[in-house]
C-alpha cells in the first residue's frame, strides 16, 4: 500500500494519523483526499488486521528516522499490539514522537484529519524556562493562578471571568470591540477573520477544564501553544479596560489580546501591542500568508480586487492614511465586509473595531459598519492586507 521510498522528499515535519476499523466511509475518504493534498496523513485504516499496512508504516518510520533535520508525530486513535511494538522500537528516535498515551476519547477520524485535535507538547514560557520557577506555565492542568501581563496606568486591577462563555454561536466580527490601548490593527484582523473564516478563530483558543485557555498561535510556521487564566484588566468592578466582550457576553476576543500581550513581542505587556498592521496578527492567527495591496490606481480595479478577496473567502482589512475624510478615523485599521453597487455607484462596507462608527455617518452610529462609496474608501485607505489562510 505505502512504498517508504516514496516519502523519502516529503516535508521535514509531518504527522501520520491511524484510524482504527469501522471508521465511518465518509471519514477515511476524507482522511485520503487530505493526504493525497497535503501529505500530512499516512491513512492505515483498519490497520490491525492489515499486516501489510503495518510493514509498510514501519518501512516508512524506518526511511524517516534516517532522516536529518526532521520530526515526526504519530498519532492514533486507537492502541494495538501492532502499534505498542512500533512505538517500543522507533520512540527512542526523539525526531519520532508517538502520541497514544493521552488519546482524546470521542474525536472522530474526520476531526484528527481536520487538525481540530490539538497534541500539545510544551506552553510558551513568556517569563522562565525552569520548572522550578514560580512563573513557569506548567503542563499540569491543575487551576494554577498563572502570572498576567502588565498593564497601562488605565487598569485598575485584574478581575476573573472564568464563569463567562468562550464562544456563544460561535465568533463573530461584531464580538470585536477595542478599549484603551492601540491595537485596532490585531482587532481588524480577527474581525475580519471571524467574518471569513471563524473556524479557525474557534481553532485558536480552546478552554482546559480548569478555568485556564490554550491559545494557538504560528512562529515561522510552527505551532506555538500559551497557557493564560481568564484574569482580565479592568477599569473597576467587571468593566474591561481593553478589549470587551462579544455581542453575547463571550470571553474569546479579550482573551486572545490577552496571549498576544504576551507574545508579539514577549514583552509580557498590553503596552506592546500599540500600534502594528494586520499581516502580522494574520500570519500567526492562521500559519497563512498575508499580502500588502496599495490603493492607489483606478477605483475599478481596486474594487475588483476586494470584490476577487472576498469572493475567495479571503480576509480583507485597510489601514487609513493619518488624515482620512469623515467618517474614516485617521491612522487606523478596519475590515472589509462587503462590496455592492448600486446605480453604477460602487460601495465598500467596512467594519470599524471600535464597535461604533466613530464618525456620525448613517443612523446606526453603534453598529461600526460603515458603507462608503469607492472614491471616497480609496481616498480615505493608503493599503489593503489580505489573509491567504
Amino acid at each position: 500500500m505505502f512504498s517508504a521510498n516514496a516519502y523519502m522528499e516529503c516535508p521535514a515535519n509531518l504527522h501520520i494519523c491511524i484510524v482504527p476499523l469501522g471508521v465511518d466511509v465518509q471519514e477515511m475518504q476524507y482522511i485520503e483526499r487530505e493526504w493525497a493534498r497535503t501529505l500530512k496523513f499516512l491513512v492505515a485504516g483498519a490497520a490491525q488486521y492489515r499486516k501489510g499496512t503495518w510493514l509498510a508504516i514501519e518501512a516508512f518510520l524506518d526511511a524517516f528516522k534516517r532522516r536529518d533535520k526532521a520530526s515526526l508525530t504519530v498519532w492514533s486513535s486507537v492502541k494495538t499490539p501492532e502499534l505498542m511494538r512500533l512505538q517500543e522500537e522507533y520512540g527512542v528516535h526523539k525526531k519520532i514522537t508517538f502520541d497514544t498515551s493521552d488519546v482524546v476519547s470521542g474525536a472522530s477520524a474526520a476531526e484528527y484529519a481536520a487538525n481540530t485535535v490539538h497534541s500539545i507538547e510544551e506552553f510558551y514560557q513568556p517569563y522562565s524556562s525552569d520548572p522550578s520557577n514560580s512563573q513557569y506555565v506548567s503542563m499540569e492542568i491543575a487551576g494554577q493562578d498563572l502570572t498576567d501581563p502588565t498593564t497601562t496606568s488605565v487598569a485598575g486591577g485584574y478581575y476573573n471571568f472564568a464563569d463567562t462563555p468562550l464562544f456563544v454561536e460561535g465568533p463573530e466580527y461584531n464580538d470585536v470591540a477595542q478599549g484603551s490601548v492601540g491595537d485596532c490593527y490585531y482587532l481588524a484582523a480577527l474581525a475580519g477573520l471571524a467574518d471569513t473564516d471563524p473556524e479557525i478563530i474557534s481553532q485558536m483558543i480552546a478552554p482546559l477544564g480548569d478555568g485556564t485557555f490554550a491559545v494557538r498561535y504560528f512562529e515561522s510556521g510552527q505551532e506555538v501553544y500559551l497557557r493564560i487564566d481568564a484574569d482580565l484588566p479592568v477599569r473597576y468592578g467587571t468593566r474591561l479596560a481593553y478589549a470587551k466582550l462579544g455581542v453575547d457576553g463571550e470571553l474569546w476576543m479579550p482573551l486572545l489580546e490577552k496571549a498576544y500581550a504576551f507574545f508579539r513581542y514577549g514583552q509580557n505587556s498590553y503596552a506592546s501591542l500599540s500600534g502594528g498592521w494586520m499581516a502580522t496578527p494574520f500570519r500567526r492567527a492562521t500559519g497563512g500568508t498575508a499580502v500588502f495591496k496599495m490603493t492607489s490606481g483606478p477605483a475599478e480595479s481596486l474594487y475588483t480586487y476586494i470584490e476577487d478577496q472576498l469572493a475567495q473567502g479571503h480576509s480583507v482589512t485597510a489601514g487609513s492614511r493619518s488624515s482620512s475624510p469623515s467618517p474614516i478615523v485617521g491612522s487606523h485599521a478596519y475590515s472589509v465586509r462587503s462590496l455592492d453597487t448600486v446605480d453604477g455607484q460602487m460601495y465598500v462596507t467596512v467594519y470599524n473595531p471600535w464597535g461604533t462608527d466613530g464618525r456620525n455617518w448613517d443612523s446606526d452610529s453603534y453598529d461600526g459598519i460603515l458603507r462608503v462609496p469607492i472614491e471616497l474608501f480609496q481616498e480615505a485607505f493608503v493599503a489593503l492586507v489580505t489573509s491567504y489562510a
